[in-house]
Parts: C-alpha cells; structure tokens; sequence
C-alpha cells in the first residue's frame, strides 16, 4: 500500500454524506449507487476514507469502497466526538462533522477497516431481532400480569395477549435454533 496523502472525512445519513478531503473542500453525495460512483471518482491510490459507525448508513458505502480496493476505516462515533470536544469545537452539521471526521483521521491514522463476513451480519441481524421480541414479550407478559390481578374477568384481554405471547415464544425460539446455524458457520 502506498503512503496515504490524503484523507476523506465522510459523514454519512440515511440519504446523503458529506465528504471533506484534504485540501478543505466540501463535496455532498447520494447515499446509494450514483452517488458511490461520483465520490470514487475525486479517490486514488493514496487515499484514505473514514467514517463513523452509524448503524446500517455507513455499511453500504463502506463495502462499497472496500470492494473498489479503497482504503477505509470506520470509528467509534464517541471518538470522534470526544475528539471534536478536545478541540473545543461544537458546530454539528454534516459539513463540519465530515471536516472533524477528516482532522481526526490525519491526527490518528485508524486502523483499516474490512466489512465482516455475511454470515456475521446476518448472525447480527437475528440477534437484533431476538433482543426486540423479548423486549415485545416482557411488555406483553407485564401487561398479562397486570390484568390478572385486576378484579374482574377480562377473557377479551387475556386471549389475545396469551397467544401473542406463545406466538412470540415461538418465533424467538425459531431465531434462536438459526442462530446455532451460524455459530457453526463461523468455526
């Protein structure tokens, strides 16, 4: 890999990110396909993109860069925002949180960054879901103890929130089972 000159602070949202490079300027994209390929276009060998963790906004760029041969590093958005506090900078726009993803980078020099494997993402995405329907069956199973000790017989209530919760029960137990196909997966 060649010596990297020039780094790309990108501040990626769900529609657009923002790029600032090197020599100051300032440059806004699509977030999708169109927009990949007009930013790879200011890029060279000796560039350096980084970006923040931003659940699932910054993934597709960032697989998209690395598959191009980029090099790319994605950071915590606590240490870039912890940086930006040291320098006592508080302006937060796209714009200038793309400039402080660009300082940080020519400061720190992150490490690369590679996309996981699939079975990894997907294994992350049934996990994701498995926390959100226990959440859902522990509201439902509060709400079911709630109305069992009301006076009153409330069957209109209890039906349908006992099968809610056998429904649950069924699906997280499903995801669960899928999960150890990719535990397997990994080894």
């Amino acid at each position: 890999m060649n010596e990297v000159t020039k780094f790309f602070g990108i501040d990626v949202s769900m529609n657009t990110f923002d790029v600032s490079t090197s020599d100051q300027k300032h440059f806004q994209f699509s977030n999708d396909a169109a927009g990949y390929r007009t930013f790879f276009k200011l890029l060279d060998e000796q560039s350096h993109c980084v970006m923040e963790a931003t659940g699932a906004y910054h993934q597709k760029l960032a697989t998209w860069l690395c598959s191009q041969g980029n090099s790319v590093s994605v950071v915590n958005p606590i240490v870039i925002k912890r940086f930006a506090q040291m320098r006592l900078r508080l302006a937060k726009t796209d714009k200038a949180d793309a400039n402080m993803i660009r300082l940080y980078a020519e400061a720190e020099k992150p490490e690369l960054w590679s996309p996981p494997q699939e079975y990894v993402t997907q294994a992350n995405e049934i996990n994701s879901l498995i926390v959100l329907l226990i959440r859902q069956r522990t509201a439902l199973k509060n709400k079911l103890h709630s109305v069992n000790h009301k006076e009153g017989r409330f069957s209109m209530v209890l039906k349908p929130l006992q099968k809610q919760i056998k429904n649950l029960d069924q699906e997280i137990n499903q995801l669960e089972t899928s999960m150890e196909f990719y535990k397997g997966t990994s080894r």
